[in-house]
């Protein structure tokens, strides 16, 4: 019924929520800076890197920063991303069947 239907999106909902408040706390320990590796912070446009610093020994939870990497070392991710692109694409998709469509 309508309970489950809004118990479903509350998951994926909750998912893309811990995902922002991953990286809102990565930030505020750092500065409001993301952590990225030397590497990624280098080859960043300078407007990216006005939001990131580079990760140091005094880097706090580093390994919550953009350190996922694909194929290319200048495009970095973080764990907080993850959650909340598929959470949020879930709650989506979610309504869109849900509820028959747009």
């Amino acid at each position: 019924g309508l309970g489950m239907f809004f118990y479903e999106i509350r998951v994926s909902a909750l998912m893309a929520l811990a995902g922002m408040s991953f990286n809102s706390l990565v930030m505020i320990l750092n500065d409001n800076k993301m952590p990225t590796f030397a590497e990624t912070f280098e080859s960043a446009e300078p407007t990216e890197q006005e939001r990131s610093a580079p990760i140091t020994k005094e880097t706090k939870l580093w390994f919550m920063g953009d350190v996922l990497q694909l194929r290319d070392p200048t495009m970095a991710f973080s764990l907080g991303d993850v959650l909340f692109v598929v959470g949020s694409h879930a709650a989506a998709i979610e309504v869109y069947f849900k509820t028959g469509g747009f």
